[in-house]
């Protein structure tokens, strides 16, 4: 072996050991930000938790966010994996669009509230979101026309517009937080807009659906009144 294949193997190990550390960073700095929020979880914080210093972590990641991006995306990346294997074994479009809502109202439930509010902080991340979201509205109305050829959406909606209006209310979700608790807002928002784009036949699986989600909510103020 010469050193042309040495020095190779010595990279391909160093790169190796760097990618799973960063990956176990993200893992862990994930869930104390959805725990403790953002603003309450500090550098420190994290690389003691992890038994490392403070000096590694740094090497890693070079501020708290770069960290915080890298987590926003790796919770994403988990969402889509998931939601693929849901789009290839749901019966119709309106089951996806539902579970999809499902696990995502599991995601904030563990999510402590201070961790939306912190994330006004950071304005470019606030902004890559929203580019994400944009990225998404293609697929999402792709998804709404194929509903209607399933006979569960209407074929009088113009979704282009519909689906803008739907994640602006989402979008306003947090000024309102105050009030009313987030799972509740969603849920008003939600059902709502998939009721009214839906046929006789998607009306009636949403029905059940809502009946079976009420019944595993743990949190009785959430529910739809």
């Amino acid at each position: 072996m010469d050193s042309k294949e040495i020095n190779f193997i010595k990279e391909s190990t160093e790169k190796s050991s760097r990618d799973l550390l960063k990956q176990t960073i993200i893992v862990g700095a994930s869930a104390a930000f959805a725990k403790e929020g953002i603003r309450n979880v500090k550098m420190d914080d994290i690389a003691a938790s992890l038994g490392m210093s403070k000096r590694t972590l740094y090497e890693i990641f070079k501020d708290k966010e770069e960290l915080l991006t890298e987590c926003i995306l790796y919770r994403k990346g988990l969402f889509q994996k998931s939601m693929e294997s849901v789009y290839h074994n749901s019966k119709n479009v309106l089951e996806v669009f539902m579970i999809a809502y499902e696990k995502s109202m599991q995601m904030y439930h563990s999510t402590n509230n201070l961790f939306f509010e912190d994330m006004k902080k950071y304005p470019r991340i606030h902004q890559m979101i929203h580019q994400s979201r944009a990225d998404d509205y293609k697929n999402s109305v792709e998804l709404l026309q194929k509903g209607v050829e399933q006979g569960y959406f209407r074929d009088d909606v113009n979704f282009e517009i519909i689906n803008l209006l739907l994640h602006a209310q989402l979008d306003a979700l947090m000024d309102m937080s105050n009030k009313f608790s987030f799972t509740a807002i969603c849920d008003s928002i939600m059902f709502t807009f998939i009721r009214g784009i839906s046929t006789e036949l998607g009306a009636k699986e949403l029905d059940k659906f809502i009946e079976k989600y009420r019944s595993k909510s743990t949190d009785v103020s959430d529910k739809i009144k």
